[in-house]
């Protein structure tokens, strides 16, 4: 059964992605208004608040994780070049 809808807040510019290293966390990022790449995650039982990992984006950001405790993403930055991001 579906849930309802619930905000989690936070001024996107560019759609959403998702991506999750382990079960039951979800890392989600988005490029914000100031064009930088935010961070928001579930960690099973709660929302953590958006957090800045900075940058100058001009794409909206790609996620994916290809094994535990490791998340790469990509977009476009200012100078039309790829950019890659992780944590590990």
């Amino acid at each position: 059964m579906w849930s309802d809808w619930e905000s989690l807040s936070g001024q996107l510019t560019s759609d959403p992605d998702v991506s999750s290293w382990t079960s039951d966390h979800l890392d989600v990022f988005a490029r914000g208004t100031d064009n930088a790449l935010w961070h928001k995650a579930w960690d099973g039982s709660h929302w953590s608040g958006w957090e800045s990992l900075g940058g100058v984006l001009t794409s909206g950001p790609g996620a994916v994780s290809w094994g535990p405790d490791r998340i790469d993403d990509f977009a476009r930055g200012g100078d039309n070049g790829l950019w890659h991001k992780a944590w590990s």
